[in-house]
């Protein structure tokens, strides 16, 4: 228990200073590792995970882009003509 004598001559005070970057290291380094060793876990999971996923994903990628690229060229000109629709003329700068 602090006296009230020494609060008032401030030894108290001196002494949470003196003690207060002690404490702010050591919550710094507390806050380092929670992050550090949380972020070292989710990279393990997501690496767990990732193996098996990793080709299913792959291969719906390549469909999405075949598809992609099959729907704008069988739409290319419907796509154009309402380009232009929209912004009718040249535009400025274009090649």
């Amino acid at each position: 228990m602090v006296r009230r004598s020494s609060i008032k001559r401030g030894r108290y005070q001196q002494h949470l200073s003196r003690n207060g970057d002690a404490h702010a290291y050591q919550g710094a380094i507390c806050w380092a590792l929670l992050l550090g060793g949380g972020a070292y876990r989710l990279g393990v999971q997501m690496k767990r995970v990732a193996g098996p996923v990793s080709l299913p994903l792959l291969i719906v990628a390549i469909g999405l882009v075949a598809g992609g690229i099959i729907f704008f060229r069988h739409h290319e000109k419907e796509l154009e003509e309402r380009a232009e629709r929209a912004i009718p003329g040249p535009l400025v700068g274009a090649p």
